[in-house]
């Protein structure tokens, strides 16, 4: 059976509604700002925009959203607040947004939950805010890059076990990247890529990818020099 979608389109009557994304950010021109570039990963993505904590739980306890935006000062403290948040929406991804450069902040957020930290400073503000929406809802973890990267500097208890190679596949997964680009970037099949990822479970005793780079952010894994 078939039923009509927007504009006389035929639609199949069990099609999935489209992802949403909620924004937090108290001052309505950022809030606007962001909604306005989040809505650039898909026209068919259903993007809310609101400007405290109370209205997010709303929004929150009304139907999950696929993603969260929340600006740290309304996380204030930011490491408490976002466990919190995180143990009432254990299944809402978080990206939190800072205007602070800060390398100790940054790892205590990654350490309580979120699954990326943004600097909303800079000229390429944009594309690292689309570049890290993408990779969250695409199930990753994200370090922060900037100054916020160096709080992941002391070597991991447990890295001993990896091959030269699987360090590689490992910071890259920390970057973000999927399958395919670390097979490329590597130079090796992605087939390769899917053993080394099953060595990084097995080697740190996690069950997939964003444990592993949880892992990495526990035990602060070297950053790139």
């Amino acid at each position: 059976m078939l039923c009509e979608g927007r504009e006389g389109q035929n639609r199949c009557p069990y099609e999935s509604p489209p992802m949403r994304v909620l924004v937090v950010h108290p001052h309505a021109i950022v809030r606007d700002a962001l909604a306005t570039v989040v809505q650039r990963l898909d026209p068919a993505l259903s993007v809310v925009a609101v400007s405290d904590a109370d209205a997010a739980d709303l929004e929150c306890s009304a139907r999950g959203p696929d993603l969260a935006l929340i600006d740290s000062a309304l996380l204030t403290p930011t490491v408490t607040r976002l466990a919190e948040w995180r143990q009432r929406y254990p299944i809402v991804p978080v990206i939190v947004l800072t205007a602070q450069d800060d390398p100790v902040e940054a790892r205590g957020l990654m350490i309580s939950g979120a699954a990326a930290v943004v600097v909303c400073s800079g000229p390429s503000v944009d594309e690292g805010l689309l570049r890290s929406c993408r990779a969250v809802l695409a199930g990753e973890v994200l370090v922060p890059v900037g100054k916020c990267k160096s709080a992941f500097a002391a070597t991991a208890p447990n890295l001993a076990q990896l091959s030269a190679r699987q360090v590689d596949v490992l910071r890259a997964l920390i970057d973000g990247v999927p399958n395919r680009q670390i097979a490329r970037r590597l130079g090796i099949a992605e087939s390769v890529v899917k053993v080394d990822i099953a060595a990084i479970l097995l080697a740190f005793g996690v069950r997939n990818r964003r444990e592993a780079v949880r892992h990495c952010l526990e035990f602060a894994f070297p950053a790139d020099s």
